[in-house]
């Protein structure tokens, strides 16, 4: 006889992921994708400035931390998208996520 799959409501908790450690809620999620938005500006205005020492390790340092955001913001987003793929929210945060990387790379592409 066939395994029925459970519904996530139905899971044991023991076995799921605790993305609560990651941010509190959804919410507290888009306040950060949020808080990111300006930032492909600013790495953009680096643009032809990377010729001292000092430039490239501040570039570095910037794109660094930002990556580690972004980083953050977009496994929250997959591994919420991955709980339950019929989850049009989740799916659409995943996109989002997927979305702002490229915008950085974009940004950043100068430096290729």
């Amino acid at each position: 006889m066939a395994e029925l799959l459970k519904e996530r409501t139905e899971m044991d908790p023991a076995y799921m992921w605790k993305l609560g450690k990651m941010y509190e809620s959804d919410e507290a999620w888009e306040a950060d994708l949020a808080s990111v938005q300006d930032e492909p500006a600013r790495l953009a205005a680096y643009k032809g400035t990377l010729h001292t020492p000092e430039n490239v390790k501040k570039f570095y340092d910037d794109i660094t931390e930002l990556f580690t955001r972004i980083d953050k913001i977009y496994c929250y987003a997959s591994l919420r998208s991955s709980e339950d793929t019929r989850q049009e929210k989740a799916k659409s945060m995943n996109a989002r996520a997927m979305s702002l990387f490229v915008v950085f790379s974009t940004a950043m592409s100068f430096a290729d």
